[in-house]
């Protein structure tokens, strides 16, 4: 039997995100939604509980209480009770440092998850969706072509979170392999191209956008999880 209950740790959490969703995050949620703007002040208290660094090692300056699925769910529950915008805002470096945690080399997590470590919220961000409405995660058009030294992205992507903000956005994208890559794209590479805030009913308090990838230039250890090329 699979034993659904949370630990007596996971429900300290879970109340005391739970806390702050309805304290903090519910009464501002009306003019956040209205204005799609997120107080920097709010964002700043959410990060002082340290829901985010909690999982990185404290090698990289996190707090080593380890990652967990489930434990990451019941922060994202709790938060989204507050309001599912502001969640998924605070919530974003999430997009990054998972990845990094569990696919990437020694080296990119010394260079990313310090930057999620300090005393300051830093916006994460990933592009998966793709504007068709048969889209499958399965079945990107978004392509990974090898070149030499690099990794060169070709295509579009929706509902990007921060995209304008983040220092990093994991790219996801389908190799000459078939086979779904993700990759570590660094704000301001030459081929990333951010186009307007995209306008969603009910999710407005968060910044999302459309990016287009063309000749997006990476270098080859940027891949997460090593270099799978051919």
């Amino acid at each position: 039997m699979i034993d659904l209950k949370l630990d007596e740790e996971q429900q300290l959490i879970r109340e005391t995100v739970r806390n702050f969703a309805m304290e903090k995050i519910r009464p501002a949620a009306h003019d956040a939604d209205e204005s799609g703007v997120i107080p920097d002040s709010l964002v700043a208290q959410a990060w002082e509980l340290g829901l985010v660094q909690g999982s990185v090692p404290e090698e990289y300056g996190g707090y080593g209480q380890g990652s967990s699925a489930v434990t990451g769910t019941v922060i994202a529950e709790a938060m989204a009770e507050g309001d599912l915008g502001i969640a998924m805002h605070v919530l974003s470096p999430r997009l990054v440092i998972d990845p990094v945690l569990v696919l990437g080399s020694d080296a990119q997590k010394k260079a990313v998850l310090p930057r999620y470590c300090g005393e300051k919220f830093v916006p994460g961000s990933a592009a998966v969706c793709e504007q068709r409405w048969d889209f499958s995660p399965a079945k990107m058009q978004t392509t990974a072509r090898r070149d030499g030294g690099a990794w060169v992205l070709e295509g579009k992507k929706c509902l990007v979170p921060l995209a304008e903000e983040a220092p990093f956005i994991v790219v996801y994208a389908r190799d000459e392999k078939d086979q779904i890559g993700a990759f570590l794209v660094p704000a301001g590479t030459p081929g990333l191209q951010i186009g307007e805030r995209e306008k969603n009913l009910g999710l407005r308090a968060l910044a999302t956008y459309e990016i287009t990838l063309a000749d997006c230039r990476i270098p080859a250890d940027a891949r997460l999880g090593g270099d799978a090329a051919p």
